[in-house]
C-alpha cells in the first residue's frame, strides 16, 4: 500500500502545468465531481444553484486554488467536504448573488447532503471499473468493458449484474443472462464467476479507498471501509492483507 499512488498524490500533480498534470486534473474532477454535486445540492436545495456553485469549484481547482492543501490534516474525503464548506461561506459573503445561501451555522452536515452515498457509489464504480481493465490490461476504461464483453461475455454479464444489483444469487443470475442476452450458463459457473468476482472486486475497492488516504496504516483504512459502509463488501480480503 505504501507504494501506491494515493488521491493526495495525484493531488499534488494536478497543480503542475504539463500534460501529466492536466490529465490529474481531469481525473480528480470526473471522479469526484458527484460527491461535490450532491454536496452543493443539499446545501443549496437548488440544483441550478448546485449546478453552478460545482463549475465554480471546478475552476478553482483548475486555477490552482487548492494547492496549499496539506495532506498530513487528514482523509482526502474531509478536505473535499471542508473545501466545498469554505467555498459556500465564502461565495455567501463576498457575493449579493449568493445571498440566499444559507449561513455557515445553518450549512446541513455533509452526511445529511447526500454526499457520504454519492462518495461511496464513486468508489464502488471505479472498483469495478478497475477489475475491467485488470481483466483487458488496459488503461482505457471504454475499452476494456467491451473488449471484455467481446471475449468473454459471460463473465462480463455476471459483473454487469452485480454491479447493478449485488444481491443477486446464481440461480436470478442465470435467468437474466438466458432472457436478457441470450447467454446459457450453469449454476455451478455463475457461483465459481461470482467467487472470482467479488475477490477481485474486494482487492480493487480496498485500493480506491486507500488511494483516499495518506497513511497506510490497515487500522485507518479499515475505519474508513466502516465508516462508508464498505467494509462487508471486503471484509476477508483486508484481514488477508493483515496476514
Amino acid at each position: 500500500m505504501s507504494r501506491m499512488q494515493t488521491r493526495w498524490t495525484l493531488f499534488r500533480q494536478a497543480h503542475g502545468d504539463d500534460a501529466e498534470a492536466c490529465r490529474a486534473r481531469e481525473t480528480l474532477l470526473r471522479d469526484y465531481y458527484g460527491a461535490v454535486y450532491k454536496y452543493l445540492l443539499g446545501a443549496t436545495r437548488d440544483p441550478d444553484s448546485a449546478k453552478e456553485l460545482s463549475q465554480t469549484f471546478a475552476i478553482r481547482f483548475i486555477e490552482g486554488r487548492f494547492r496549499r492543501a496539506n495532506p498530513s490534516r487528514g482523509r482526502f474525503r474531509d478536505y473535499l467536504k471542508t473545501s466545498l464548506f469554505h467555498m459556500l461561506r465564502d461565495a455567501r459573503n463576498e457575493q449579493k448573488h449568493w445571498q440566499h445561501l444559507p449561513t455557515p451555522e445553518a450549512l446541513p452536515d455533509p452526511s445529511e447532503t447526500g454526499f457520504d452515498e454519492a462518495w461511496r457509489a464513486g468508489v464502488k464504480e471505479r472498483a469495478w471499473d478497475s477489475l475491467a481493465r485488470e481483466e483487458r490490461s488496459s488503461a482505457a476504461l471504454e475499452e476494456a468493458w467491451k473488449a471484455l464483453e467481446a471475449d468473454k461475455p459471460a463473465y462480463h454479464g455476471v459483473l454487469e449484474l452485480l454491479r447493478v444489483d449485488p444481491t443477486l444469487r446464481a440461480p436470478q443470475i442465470v435467468e437474466r443472462l438466458s432472457t436478457q442476452r441470450g447467454i446459457h450458463v450453469k449454476e455451478d459457473w455463475v457461483r465459481q464467476a461470482k467467487k472470482r468476482a467479488w475477490a477481485s472486486f474486494a482487492d480493487h475497492l480496498i485500493d480506491e479507498v486507500a488511494s483516499t488516504l495518506e497513511s497506510g496504516d490497515l487500522d485507518v483504512l479499515e475505519e474508513e471501509l466502516i465508516d462508508l459502509d464498505l467494509l462487508k463488501y471486503c471484509q476477508s480480503a483486508l484481514k488477508k492483507r493483515r496476514r
